[in-house]
């Protein structure tokens, strides 16, 4: 990771945003460290003619990125990030955050296709097989893709991968400060934007149980796969740390998401705190 740490930190400091050859070294970085062989392609191009809102896709063995729709998309992200926090870092360096986050992303669905695709029988193969599947249902997908579980894990590993990264810049580059605004930030956008919580019921209710909480009868025979079973897999995980929940979208119970919202109040008044390493317990 150390050469994607120098690609980060040589655009930061020369106030420049990723480019094409950056996204594409980064890619290659990761896949020849993951061996992911089965990639024939990484390009961008300028725009999406298909879809306007589509900033990259992983599809047919090929990851593609659309510099428009990129620069739309970290646009508002940076216009969402600082009106919650301010850092003593510039404005390039909160577009190259969210830059990565889009090519982790994608880089995240290949790592998805690895795992379908391995030897190893586990519980992310069987939870990315089931919607990997339901993806042919372009309708369903598309009005449920906040919540669905391949989506959600993407999301996550790139925000992490992205938060790890910038940890890792040299110190006299990115302040207290500014790691804690990122790390609440992440908090922010893996807890609060996909878990909501009902107080009256002390419920919180996950993205795996509101995307599940649509399957039909149509869905589930196309999926060849009984409620319960799916239940199953969502429920009986007491054995997963919350890091490893919260990455897939799975249900917490109540005690576990005051444990993380704990987290992001300690954040305005401690300094030496690594999120995600509080994560990975269970309690």
């Amino acid at each position: 990771m150390n050469d994607i740490i120098k690609i980060i930190f040589k655009c930061n400091q020369g106030r420049r945003i990723l480019n094409a050859d950056d996204v594409k070294n980064i890619c290659l970085i990761i896949l020849k460290k993951n061996k992911y062989n089965f990639v024939k392609e990484v390009r961008v191009f300028k725009n999406n003619p298909i879809d306007s809102k589509c900033a990259g896709v992983y599809q047919n063995g090929n990851i593609f990125f659309f510099y428009d729709e990129i620069i739309d998309l970290i646009h508002q992200s940076y216009e969402d990030f600082s009106s919650c926090y301010t850092i003593d870092g510039s404005a390039i360096d909160i577009y190259n955050y969210f830059y990565l986050g889009i090519i982790f992303h994608e880089l995240a669905h290949v790592r998805q296709n690895a795992i379908i695709n391995g030897k190893r029988s586990c519980l992310e193969k069987k939870l990315f097989s089931i919607f990997l599947n339901l993806s042919q249902n372009k309708d369903f997908y598309n009005k449920n893709y906040h919540d669905i579980l391949t989506e959600v894990n993407a999301n996550n590993v790139a925000l992490i991968t992205t938060n790890y990264l910038y940890s890792k810049l040299p110190k006299n580059f990115i302040t207290i400060n500014d790691y804690k605004c990122y790390q609440s930030s992440l908090i922010k956008l893996v807890l609060h934007d996909n878990y909501e919580i009902l107080s009256k019921k002390d419920d919180i209710i996950s993205p795996a149980e509101r995307v599940i909480d649509k399957f039909d009868e149509e869905i589930l025979f196309y999926l060849d796969m009984s409620l319960d079973d799916i239940l199953k897999l969502i429920y009986c995980n007491d054995n997963l740390t919350m890091y490893k929940k919260i990455m897939l979208g799975l249900p917490l119970t109540y005690l576990e998401y005051s444990y993380v919202h704990l987290l992001y109040d300690r954040l305005n008044v401690e300094d030496d705190i690594n999120v995600v390493k509080k994560l990975q317990k269970k309690l």
